[in-house]
């Protein structure tokens, strides 16, 4: 299988790359098979800064709900 948290040149993830074209089903996807939610790109930006950078409201209030249990993003996005 693949590894769903690979990385390209800037250390991007699907993940990240989901967040930043606002894409909520294809991140529901990627969360369900334990991709990293907390993972940084090569700038220290995580999925939830790619979304706020792109004004994904929705996928916004979306990531703080799912990672409201965790609290790792919020942590990371406060720094």
């Amino acid at each position: 299988g693949s590894d769903i948290d690979a990385v390209d040149y800037t250390k991007k993830t699907a993940l990240m790359y989901a967040a930043a074209k606002g894409h909520i089903k294809v991140i529901d996807y990627l969360l369900r098979h334990n991709a990293d939610i907390s993972a940084v790109d090569e700038v220290q930006r995580t999925c939830l800064h790619l979304a706020v950078r792109n004004g994904h409201l929705q996928l916004i209030q979306h990531l703080l709900r799912v990672s409201y249990k965790s609290n790792i993003i919020l942590t990371q996005f406060m720094e």
